[in-house]
């Protein structure tokens, strides 16, 4: 990726900026997304997921997260399928605002850029590739399971350059 050192050299200081690291979380995230390549007419059916990243509470109402997503849609064993093969990276910031329904449960959304660089091999063995910034946002419900853990589920779209697409995603985070 071309874009990788500059994104952690962004992202580094502010991950780890703030007057108290106990504000903070680490989390982890397996999602789904549905695809929308715009230059290929992309047949994908979209890719899975994992993402890790950090977050730090800035008050009761809003945080920062930062991390990176890694995905793909290729499957090495199948090569009968006629579905283009997506490869994706992602470092990303954003802005995490919540609204307490209760003790245990929340409202939130996410806005934030994604530093992102991605290849599309279609049937034909035709590659795209592209990087860039672009942008995403989420909205979701979040569980506080005790004082240390919490889960959530949210939907996600995201606009990549020539890719959008529209995700599902499963976190469990660590408070610290």
């Amino acid at each position: 990726m071309q874009f990788s050192k500059k994104a952690v050299t962004i992202l580094l200081p502010l991950i780890f900026t703030g007057n108290t690291f106990a504000e903070g979380y680490f989390g982890a995230s397996l999602g789904a997304a549905g695809v929308d390549y715009d230059s290929t007419g992309t047949e994908s059916d979209g890719y899975g997921f994992g993402r890790l990243f950090y977050g730090h509470r800035i008050n009761d109402f809003l945080s920062a997260e930062a991390g990176f997503l890694t995905g793909s849609s290729a499957d090495e064993e199948d090569k009968s399928d006629s579905k283009d093969d997506i490869e994706i990276d992602i470092f990303f910031i954003k802005a995490k605002t919540a609204i307490d329904i209760n003790e245990n449960n929340s409202l939130y959304a996410t806005a934030g850029a994604d530093f992102y660089d991605y290849e599309i091999k279609d049937k034909n063995n035709n590659i795209s590739k592209e990087d860039g910034v672009g942008y995403s946002y989420a909205f979701g419900w979040q569980y506080s399971i005790n004082k240390y853990f919490n889960t959530s589920i949210d939907l996600e779209n995201s606009d990549l350059g020539d890719m959008k697409s529209g995700s599902i995603n499963f976190a469990i985070m660590y408070n610290h």
